[in-house]
């Protein structure tokens, strides 16, 4: 699957998570992304228990 943001702020990622709904979160093995620090914190993060 491939996500592109208008930009790349933390504030651009919970929508795409929300989108997939937490069904689909559950079921994520991997994440890769062209993001800074900020981005990779908060996708780890247990808000989203990836």
């Amino acid at each position: 699957m491939l996500h592109i943001a208008k930009d790349r702020t933390c504030a651009a990622i919970p929508p795409f998570f929300g989108a997939l709904g937490e069904a689909s979160c559950r079921r994520i093995q991997v994440i890769s992304m062209d993001m800074n620090t900020a981005g990779a914190a908060l996708v780890s993060s247990s808000s989203h228990r990836l």
